[in-house]
């Protein structure tokens, strides 16, 4: 075997003692014991304190996600060519006015609403329009070049969850194609607030079925600075899950409190919220009930969430769609290749801002 010209036991020289080692980590590294609020263009290099939940469906409506014509799938020859008169026309910020007729297609543009009435969009390279008519070829399926609404992050979700490092937020967003989803409640609308003690209180109420999978709780309270908040679900006298969330939520948030994965669907539970005394009166948002009925006439609105498939191959496939390569042999690879290629390029500049700062 060839030697190689760098011995790893070969190395001569001092070694680096414990202590120095440890006064030169102690040096270089700032312990974060603090959160404060910064304006979004000085957040570039911290590290997220909380959950950033999206305030929107994205996208907030369903769209079309190619140039063509949007149809009812239902109006479609499975077997044969289908012609349909044209009866309209809708773009990104221009939607069609009415609703779509059955038998007849919209000429539609890349983001434009959909249609009431159309499920389905057909390519326009696929299509053939002539004298206001537009001729569609059979066998595609329903929904396809539909994106619904909300199919990226639907408003209440976790868009960024906290701990995450803004430097590589906009690339998690990009391919976060499962964020954090609701997957039960309690059962409870949230029609109504109510101003609760600002002097701190401790609430149990039917929780409902907690989910298999769930790994956060969403208490529907609101306030401008929340306080530490403790959430524990039970059965009977057994604890199912139980987290808790720091103070510091707040400015139109709910609060939303992580916990160990349930391994396993439960019924009739019951939730137990703690909450630390505040600065100011917190928003309950529930149903009111009588006054024998619950604590201070309100219900709660408790909801169970809990992340989406996520596989880098689930990603891969949601990122080809995206990109259009879908429609191209091994389409979802070539995204594969190049979310490698974008994370390389992330740690790559990471590594070139460590050095900087070094």
């Amino acid at each position: 075997m060839a030697q190689l010209s760098d011995d790893c036991f070969a190395f001569g020289g001092a070694l680096l003692g414990v202590d120095e080692a440890l006064a030169r980590i102690d040096a270089r590294v700032v312990a974060v014991v603090d959160s404060e609020m910064v304006p979004l263009g000085a957040a570039a290099g911290r590290v997220l304190a909380h959950d950033l939940v999206a305030k929107m469906d994205l996208p907030p409506h369903a769209n079309s996600a190619v140039d063509g014509y949007a149809v009812a799938h239902a109006d479609l020859s499975p077997d044969f060519e289908t012609d349909l008169p044209v009866g309209g026309r809708a773009a990104a910020g221009h939607p069609l006015d009415r609703a779509m007729r059955r038998g007849e297609a919209i000429r539609i543009f890349t983001g434009a609403p959909m249609p009431e009435g159309a499920d389905t969009v057909l390519m326009q390279e696929d299509c053939a329009a002539v004298d206001g008519r537009v001729r569609l070829k059979p066998g595609i399926r329903k929904g396809a070049n539909r994106r619904r609404a909300a199919e990226d992050v639907a408003a209440g979700e976790i868009a960024l969850a906290a701990g995450l490092a803004i430097l590589a937020a906009s690339l998690v967003v990009v391919l976060s194609g499962a964020p954090m989803s609701v997957a039960g409640t309690n059962g409870v609308a949230a029609t109504s607030s109510l101003k609760l003690s600002s002097h701190g209180f401790i609430r149990c109420e039917q929780g409902g079925s907690l989910p298999q999978g769930t790994r956060a709780i969403r208490v529907s309270l609101s306030v401008n600075s929340g306080p530490a908040v403790d959430v524990k679900v039970l059965a009977g006298t057994t604890v199912l899950a139980e987290g808790s969330h720091q103070a510091g939520w707040g400015v139109d948030e709910t609060v939303t409190v992580p916990v160990a994965r349930v391994p396993r669907t439960v019924h009739d539970t019951v939730v137990c919220t703690t909450v630390a005394r505040g600065a100011e009166s917190i928003q309950a948002n529930g149903t009111r009930v009588g006054k024998a009925e619950g604590v201070q006439g309100i219900r709660l609105r408790i909801e169970y969430l809990r992340p989406g498939p996520s596989s880098w191959l689930s990603l891969a496939s949601s990122v080809a769609r995206r990109m259009g390569f879908d429609r191209a042999p091994g389409g979802a690879w070539v995204a594969y290749l190049a979310i490698v290629v974008m994370i390389a390029v992330s740690v790559l500049a990471s590594r070139l801002v460590l050095r900087d700062l070094s």
